[in-house]
């Protein structure tokens, strides 16, 4: 479905008379999943700031507007990747304000509107993003209750608020509602910034300021139904349903291999075509514009450039041979990563038992359902994009470096794509309509392919272990022993994420990000003897982050050699990792794998299981990392390869829960987005070019695939909210595979368990 605003377009940037209110009233925008008229009530209500640098984070005006209709909007620079943060949003705000839930309105991520909220991810949506909204609320509560008490002449010890109404205690005629307080007017109150992370700002609570506690709470710890859903589901509005009057259509053609270049193109293929309106070609960046999305579709398809030969790759099989040898990516940090205590090798000498082993991860692709789409209007002094950015303020910078346009001068307009969990800024599709647009100089929406989705988008890279450890005669670890390779996913901002950027040959300038291989660094449990060395090479392809950047990867060799501990010591995986736990300050995750262990009524044995000699054979697996625990049992069909995941179990501590349907749904989509990357998920690539590049090449998990899955949360509400898009994943490929080392005996050390793969094992064991 598509949804269509037909206000004339003409500059959709930012002036310098720029502002909220007038905003609305003069551009032909969409915003998808906030009506025209209750964005435009949000200009009227909203705190009225000259341009959009002047959304500051420390006024209470930036991040909360109330209208005289009581109607309350919340303005963040976070936003919602499907994982229900609006939802939580509303219930924070909703009791810290003391108002109807069904009052309140967001508006996310963009940068004419919201402040800087940061980056949307590493699941600290509701901890980090949600922080500021708390505490502006609770502020603005207080001095509603100051300007209640001087309106109703008395003192605010004797006023109560419910749902936006203050009144005074026992006189039901004597209130004054919240908009009739300060219904589209300003609170003018500055706030105290904490501090400020990559993830936004955190504030002070202000003197006399005190936040609600759980016992007031009225939607918190309500399982609320999400408020994004009925649109979602209904009108469909994501960002591939954007529309703008004068929209033009556009597409581009890729080079044939890795680093090939341009040397020719010719027009004439394309210039016939119907609605075809202008070629764009800048240094690698070929694009075509055309009225329709056929007619850009066929000439995408019909126009046949001329490029060089490519550098090269050295395929997927030695891919993992390679990254042990390359060179050290100079861009990072710390190409070269070491952690160390104690005397691991004299450890290792005087140890019962010493194991060795290697683990391969691979290269993972985000593969969203729907490809990458955004429309751009760029015009000679602004533009503005709609687009899925998990980073509006750093796509903004992009794309303002990219357009040699003054960063004030382009607003990025968040909506919601299918997916993302790590893309971050890398805004592909964006970057293409903005060079686009601005060659036509009309607004132009560029849809991708599954194609250029599967091969051309930035992918997570891959991790490379050699791993030892030694056991005591007590069977406590005694030596922890890593050596780890990746990639580092560097290009994320400053231009540096973004396809067009390097098809034009504009250089970002340098960039330094933590490696990947970070989280291998730390033992998984507490060892008095630690060495753990990461080494940051090149990537070979685009990389950037995904869904727990280097937690899954780390987790799986971590949990999976812990399990191999456990079976050469002759002890219950779930035993042996309680017995290692017992040495850590925090309890909190042992109760964690304590319930887990629980709802599935885990059976206290080693593993493997006794051999069988059925072609069909049931295991069950265990994983954790910090708070999170997931236990698979697994059907193995030993004839074909095929691993069906019968059952899985998950269990959380994430603090204080917001919303528990909201979050039961927040870990099954991510225990099930873990199963499919654990066996199935890969990227391919042959001499020149990736080529797992649709569903067939790169299958994911079907509807077909999906097992009974188990959710235990643990509820500590007087705990801060912690994340649980990322725990509730990162443990799924150690745990299937330690369930497919249960059934079989044989111990599978690469993923994903493909068929094939298990095939393979089953016969060399």
């Amino acid at each position: 479905m598509s949804i269509e605003q037909g206000v004339r377009t003409t500059f959709l940037g930012v002036s310098p008379s720029f502002s909220r209110r007038s905003l609305i009233k003069s551009s032909g925008m969409l915003i998808v999943g906030f009506s025209l008229g209750e964005l435009a009530k949000a200009q009227e209500t909203g705190a009225r700031f000259s341009t959009q640098s002047d959304i500051p984070i420390d006024q209470l005006d930036s991040y909360l507007a109330i209208g005289n209709d009581e109607d309350v909007t919340v303005f963040t620079g976070r936003i919602d990747m499907g994982t229900g943060n609006r939802t939580c949003f509303a219930q924070m705000v909703a009791d810290e304000l003391d108002v109807a839930l069904d009052r309140i309105s967001l508006v996310c991520g963009d940068t004419a509107l919201t402040p800087d909220g940061g980056k949307t991810t590493a699941s600290d949506a509701i901890s980090t993003g949600g922080q500021p909204l708390r505490v502006t609320a609770a502020a603005a509560r207080k001095k509603l209750l100051e300007l209640g008490a001087e309106h109703l002449g008395v003192q605010i010890e004797q006023l109560a608020v419910r749902d936006g109404i203050v009144s005074v205690t026992g006189s039901l005629s004597r209130q004054v509602s919240y908009g009739e307080l300060i219904g589209n007017q300003r609170f003018d109150i500055r706030l105290e910034v904490d501090r400020i992370t990559l993830s936004g700002p955190l504030l002070k609570v202000p003197d006399g300021v005190s936040l609600k506690t759980v016992d007031e709470y009225r939607h918190v710890r309500q399982s609320v139904a999400r408020i994004d859903l009925p649109d979602r589901m209904i009108t469909g509005t994501f960002c591939q349903n954007v529309r703008v009057t004068g929209m033009l259509h556009g597409r581009c053609i890729r080079p044939p291999s890795v680093g090939s270049n341009l040397l020719s193109v010719d027009e004439g293929l394309v210039r016939d075509i119907p609605g075809f309106v202008q070629l764009v070609v800048q240094g690698n960046f070929v694009g075509v514009v055309c009225e329709r999305e056929e007619q850009a579709i066929q000439a995408q398809k019909v126009l046949e450039p001329t490029w060089s030969d490519g550098t090269g790759l050295p395929g997927s099989e030695r891919a993992y041979r390679d990254i042990r040898t390359a060179a050290p990516d100079t861009r990072t940090t710390d190409p070269t990563q070491t952690l160390s205590h104690g005397d691991v090798d004299v450890a290792l000498m005087d140890a019962a038992k010493v194991l060795t082993a290697t683990y391969e991860y691979p290269w993972n692709a985000h593969t969203m359902l729907g490809p990458t789409c955004a429309v751009a209007d760029v015009r000679e002094d602004g533009a503005t994009i709609w687009s899925g950015t998990q980073w509006p303020r750093i796509t903004q910078k992009d794309l303002a470096f990219l357009l040699d346009l003054p960063i004030e001068n382009v607003r990025v307009i968040w909506v919601e794509e299918s997916g993302s969990y790590g893309r971050l800024a890398a805004a592909d599709a964006a970057a293409d309509a903005a060079l686009l647009s601005r060659a036509v100089e009309r607004p132009v929406r560029v849809q991708w392919t599954r194609l250029e989705e599967h091969a051309w988008a930035p992918h997570q890279p891959p991790l490379a272990v050699d791993v030892r450890a030694g056991l005591n005669a007590d069977n406590t670890i005694v030596a922890w022993d890593v050596e780890s390779w990746t990639s580092t996913p560097h290009d994320v901002g400053r231009g540096g994420g973004l396809l067009a950027m390097r098809l034009v040959g504009r250089d970002p300038g340098p960039w330094s990000r933590p490696t990947l291989g970070a989280s291998a660094l730390n033992s998984p449990y507490p060892v008095p003897n630690l060495r753990s060395v990461n080494h940051t090479v090149e990537p070979l392809l685009r990389a950037c982050y995904m869904r727990s950047p280097g937690g899954l990867q780390a987790t799986f060799f971590n949990e999976s050699f812990i399990d191999e501990l456990a079976s050469a010591a002759g002890v219950d995986p779930v035993a042996f990792r309680l017995r290692q736990m017992s040495l850590e300050p925090d309890g909190r995750s042992i109760e964690v794998l304590q319930a887990a262990a629980a709802a599935v009524n885990w059976d206290p044995r080693p593993s493997p299981k006794p051999v069988s000699d059925s072609v069909l054979v049931i295991g069950r697996g265990v994983a954790r990392s910090e708070t999170s625990v997931t236990v698979a049992e697994v059907e193995v069909d030993r004839s074909t390869g095929i691993v069906r995941v019968i059952r899985l179990t998950a269990a959380l501590d994430c603090g204080l829960i917001v919303n528990p349907d909201g979050l039961t749904n927040q870990v099954e989509q991510a225990v099930l987005q873990g199963m499919s990357r654990a066996l199935m998920e890969e990227v391919t690539f042959d001499n020149s070019k990736i080529t797992s590049v649709d569903w067939i090449t790169h299958p994911i998990m079907k509807f077909s695939d999906v097992p009974t899955v188990q959710v235990v949360l643990l509820d500590r509400p007087d705990e801060a909210p912690q994340g649980a898009g990322e725990p509730g994943t990162t443990q799924l490929p150690a745990a299937i595979g330690n369930a497919i080392f249960d059934a079989t005996g044989v111990r599978i050390r690469r993923a994903p368990f493909t068929p094939e793969r298990v095939r393979t094992a089953l016969a060399q064991a």
